[in-house]
């Protein structure tokens, strides 16, 4: 917030895999807790307009803040999507039996 246009570095998932492999779920989750509640809690103190403030991305171009936070939102739903998606297909979905043909689970 301090830089004006500020460029990112370009984010790989995969460099994430070492990291938490074996990692402890449970603290893993606290640690993603703990940041969640501190980033959220900045943001809000942020004025509205904050989010015009504009950044550089490496594929997309110049974004705003808004956008980026819509982008964050929209890719933790497709997470909550996709488990949900592994709940069908491996709960439901065979305990559903011929009522579960029709279903075109993509897990």
């Amino acid at each position: 917030m301090r830089e004006e246009l500020p460029e990112f570095e370009p984010d790989d998932a995969q460099m994430y895999l070492e990291l938490y492999r074996n990692a402890c779920a449970n603290d893993a989750f606290d640690h993603f807790r703990e940041q969640r509640e501190s980033n959220v809690e900045y943001l809000r103190s942020l004025p509205r307009s904050a989010g015009e403030r504009r950044a550089r991305h490496p594929e997309a171009g110049e974004i705003t803040l808004q956008q980026m936070l819509h982008e964050w939102a929209m890719h933790d739903l497709g997470h909550i999507r996709q488990i949900a998606e592994l709940v069908r297909a491996r709960k439901h979905l065979q305990a559903a039996g011929k009522l579960g043909d029709s279903y075109r689970l993509k897990p």
